[in-house]
């Protein structure tokens, strides 16, 4: 597109980084419902999603592109179990937080694709647990990876922050 103007400055969509955690709850709901009017979905489609926006957009897993994938993946699947009567209330909701927290295909060759350096520090911080303390974190790195293959921890810590995990 050739964009003149102020329009000219727009960047790219790929140089866009949205935190999802900023977002509202409403500004959610509009990327699902988005989401869900280009899929073009039937009324019983439509009716599991109103029942049950509230669960999709408060969960903590809740990022546009798992909103897609599970208005074009799951939500298939679970309508067609909603017309079967093998789904109730509540296996509906289990099944849209497993939609949701569950990683892609895509999510676990990215994991699989880090250097051994990024695994280190992302494996460190699961046994740390929720809120890890970053000196730890860094202490255990420098303690555990072999010299010859190690970078300097802040800018995995950094390279990390680009697309696996949130520095604060």
């Amino acid at each position: 597109m050739d964009l003149q103007g102020k329009a000219a400055t727009i960047p790219d969509s790929a140089a866009v980084l949205v935190n999802v955690a900023k977002l509202s709850e409403l500004e959610k709901a509009l990327i699902l419902y988005r989401h869900a009017r280009a899929a073009n979905l039937d009324m019983e489609a439509k009716e599991v999603l109103k029942s049950h926006v509230k669960l999709i957009v408060t969960d903590g897993s809740f990022t546009p592109e798992r909103i897609r994938r599970f208005v074009q993946e799951s939500l298939p699947a679970l309508v067609a179990s909603v017309r079967s009567g093998k789904s109730k209330d509540q296996m509906i909701r289990q099944e849209i937080h497993e939609a949701l927290r569950n990683p892609t295909e895509r999510m676990v060759k990215s994991y699989r694709a880090l250097p051994l350096q990024h695994k280190w520090v992302l494996i460190g911080l699961l046994e740390q647990g929720h809120m890890p303390d970053i000196q730890s974190l860094r202490e255990g790195y420098e303690r555990l990876m072999p010299d010859l293959e190690k970078l300097p921890f802040d800018c995995v810590i950094e390279e990390l922050s680009e697309a696996f995990i949130k520095y604060v």
